[in-house]
């Protein structure tokens, strides 16, 4: 138990030293009553104790476990006695994510697809748009021959100048340097390189917007369609007005026959169907 407080000037009482020497530290402290019930009632000793007068604390462990490598500072005056754990300076901490020079931020996969009519050039150009004053370039392959060679237009009339290629490899190589934005028109024209390009170009911090047919006239996904969505960040899915019942359409109508398997064409050989109008051609489909 602790010793009589009685004995002790009113200048000196216990309370007045514990409230003193704890708000020098910042600690609180309770009522020293406080310690004498909780001790009583677990059957141990006080954790204060009057020596020559003057109210101590005995030492006791630190409730939290705190770091070797921390460090420790210790306070001692004539009331209290505490090891308070000490926070490592900024450049002790570990660091996560090391900063690095060469580390390049991983750019954009987006896709834009849909049947045709669906708007996806024309939202192309306007995710273009928002890039700003970054540099961009788009590309279409040297298959798409229509409204014009060396540009890409939409079906509304916009246009934009492109870089013609043949396939992935020359895309790469006509790439300019200091390109943050590649746009790619009809990316069904490549072929499966187009997959590693495209990533390729990501991890060097280049965003990449590709337009895509997902169906051919027979309705059959296309197999770089698919591949290409499964690395994309972002996937839009676009769909046009049926011709028939003006619906939502999904597939694209075939209205002339397939000549020497040319598929390539306009508003004179295609039409966007919803799928109870839609009806595949009559030739047998492509092997792919």
């Amino acid at each position: 138990r602790c010793s009589r407080e009685s004995n002790l000037p009113r200048s000196q009482s216990p309370q007045k030293i514990i409230s003193t020497k704890a708000a020098a530290l910042h600690t609180h402290v309770p009522h020293a009553s406080y310690h004498r019930r909780t001790c009583r009632r677990k059957h141990r000793r006080p954790v204060t104790r009057m020596v020559n007068g003057v109210l101590h604390e005995q030492s006791v462990p630190h409730p939290l476990k705190v770091p070797e490598e921390w460090g420790t500072r210790r306070f001692t005056n004539h009331a209290l006695s505490r090891t308070i754990p000490t926070m490592p300076d900024a450049h002790d901490l570990p660091q996560t994510f090391p900063a690095s020079p060469d580390h390049v931020e991983r750019g954009m996969i987006a896709t834009m697809s849909g049947c045709m009519f669906s708007g996806k050039t024309t939202h192309l150009f306007r995710r273009l748009e928002e890039y700003g004053d970054q540099s961009a370039v788009i590309f279409k392959h040297a298959v798409d021959t229509r409204y014009c060679n060396d540009a890409v237009v939409s079906h509304a009339g916009k246009s934009m100048p492109a870089v013609v290629v043949r396939s992935s490899v020359e895309l790469c190589e006509r790439l300019p340097k200091g390109i943050r934005t590649v746009g790619i028109d009809e990316g069904h024209f490549f072929d499966d390189e187009l997959v590693q390009t495209v990533h390729a170009l990501a991890q060097r911090g280049v965003n990449v917007l590709i337009t895509m047919l997902d169906r051919d006239s027979w309705g059959r996904v296309f197999p770089i369609a698919k591949k290409l969505n499964a690395i994309a960040d972002d996937m839009v899915m676009l769909h046009a007005t049926c011709a028939r019942c003006q619906r939502p359409a999904s597939r694209t109508q075939r209205l002339t026959p397939i000549v020497n398997g040319q598929m390539v064409g306009g508003t004179e050989s295609y039409e966007p169907r919803c799928l109870e109008c839609w009806r595949p051609p009559a030739e047998p489909p492509p092997i792919t």
